[in-house]
């Protein structure tokens, strides 16, 4: 019998020691009561004060024991649907689940490659090329709709995404009133109110203001969350020495402040809603201005804040996939890879923003496709190595003893599928067989993937009284924002 002996199942790493999480994590609650918080929501400012907290004006100035017993409230693990119920999300310790990212307003066409406006109809390819690919684990549309009421952007955007693909959406609004009606809709496809609440199918995505800013359309949609027990992403975009100090650390500790700030309000307004908390840590190019996307220093400080998380035991929004690159290019599979490599080797959470290019302003579908391959080699190394009796192959490698070859051993035929990876797109043909078949490089086998997908994979059958629902809530939507013109022009 072996005793006392420790089994590492994963290949992850750590950026943060842990007495350099307990460093940040005394200066994380040192700034939320010394220098404190605005936050522009007068029901957030009542709770907090109610709950103990120094209240001047909209500066929130938040004692250590309500983060605390914030944190301590917050469940540090929780489950996230497919609406058909086919798989889940496990939002716990080292589980890690890649997605792409939301809102940008450039597109580059799967067919003339051109950059454009992103359009409604391209919400539903993004989901059901997403639904095809089995490395990306939820769905974000990469891209703001261009061509519907611009008010109801978000909420076009969410029901396309939701009705073409089954995998759980990370879902963003302009304000409360589309907040509240994508939560219509994640009812009607879940089968009313008591199974979304058994069954959640969507988290939702929004953001404070760096540096400490709680803005009032963010504060407003956290409450809502919190209310409707939808997992709340409560997290920063931060940009090192623009709206965040220049150094690494200093990133880190406000942008948990600006999450934990989210965290400590979700908790008074119903104690136990599923919180998520990280970001977008990255800095500015100080020849540019530009936001970094494809920078090492975005996959060093997203794994920071991942380790913070898991000091904190909350669940993690990390970044990964991302690139500054215009196109689909070296560049761009380079700036993917490492920062999808980090953050899986990191364990975040939930991994945003694979598609993301042009520093965030163009989704780019090629690049979702060839990151779907990156993630492959990225789960396939963070496995590890299984140590166990017929893994070490005692007994098979005496069979075989010296000079002899595995090929046609059943060992190797029963363990070479699981224990080997099997790339879709790169290429490992001789070169002359590579010719044959038309000497097709990374780029071209992605371009045919992406287009194949788009012309074969349909996506889910939806309930057609789930459809019915939605143009319903749709409507109501379309009917609000056009009171809401009509009151503005008669004032």
């Amino acid at each position: 019998m072996r005793t006392n002996l420790t089994s590492n199942k994963t290949t992850q790493f750590q950026i943060l020691s842990e007495d350099q999480c307990e460093a940040i994590y005394h200066n994380i609650l040192e700034v939320m009561q010394r220098t404190g918080v605005d936050v522009y929501h007068e029901e957030a400012r009542k709770m907090l004060k109610e709950a103990g907290a120094h209240v001047d004006g909209v500066r929130v100035y938040i004692p250590p024991f309500m983060v605390k017993e914030a944190i301590a409230l917050v469940p540090d693990n929780f489950i996230v649907h497919h609406w058909d119920g086919s798989d889940v999300i496990r939002l716990r310790k080292n589980e890690v689940y890649p997605g792409t990212g939301p809102s940008m307003p450039n597109y580059i066409d799967p067919y003339t490659e051109e950059r454009r406006l992103f359009l409604r109809k391209d919400s539903a390819d993004v989901a059901r090329v997403c639904d095809a690919l089995p490395n990306i684990l939820f769905v974000e549309g990469l891209g703001s709709i261009s061509d519907t009421t611009g008010d109801l952007a978000d909420l076009y955007e969410f029901v396309e995404l939701i009705t073409h693909t089954t995998k759980p959406i990370a879902a963003w609004s302009f304000n409360r009133q589309s907040c509240e009606s994508i939560y219509k809709v994640a009812v009607a496809m879940a089968g009313g109110e008591e199974e979304f609440q058994r069954k959640p199918n969507f988290m939702f995505y929004m953001e404070p203001i760096p540096p400490l800013v709680s803005n009032e359309e963010s504060v407003d949609k956290v409450l809502f969350c919190a209310e409707k027990h939808i997992p709340a992403i409560f997290t920063p975009c931060c940009m090192g020495g623009g709206t965040e100090p220049a150094t690494f650390a200093g990133v880190i500790t406000n942008a948990a402040v600006e999450s934990l700030t989210g965290l400590v309000i979700a908790q008074l307004k119903r104690r136990g809603a599923p919180f998520i908390m990280g970001g977008v840590l990255t800095v500015m190019d100080m020849l540019t201005s530009t936001y970094i996307y494809g920078g090492p220093e975005l996959s060093i400080m997203c794994a920071g804040i991942t380790d913070m998380g898991k000091y904190l035991d909350i669940p993690v929004f990390s970044t990964g996939g991302c690139t500054d690159a215009k196109i689909t290019e070296p560049q761009a599979a380079l700036e993917g890879a490492m920062s999808n490599y980090t953050a899986v080797l990191s364990g975040g959470n939930i991994i945003h923003d694979t598609g993301y290019s042009e520093s965030g302003l163009t989704g780019n579908l090629f690049n979702v496709v060839m990151n779907n391959e990156i993630l492959g080699m990225a789960f396939r190394i963070t496995r590890g190595v299984e140590v166990n009796e017929d893994s070490m192959a005692i007994d098979v490698i005496e069979q075989v003893g010296p000079q002899g070859h595995y090929l046609l051993h059943e060992h190797t035929d029963k363990t070479f599928r699981t224990e080997m990876w099997e790339p879709e797109l790169l290429n490992r043909l001789p070169i002359e067989e590579w010719k044959n078949a038309g000497a097709k490089t990374l780029g071209d086998k992605v371009k045919e993937k992406t287009r194949y997908l788009l012309e074969n994979h349909k996506g889910p059958e939806v309930p057609e009284s789930a459809r019915k629902e939605i143009e319903n809530i749709l409507q109501e939507a379309e009917d609000r924002v056009a009171r809401e013109k009509a009151a503005k022009q008669e004032r």
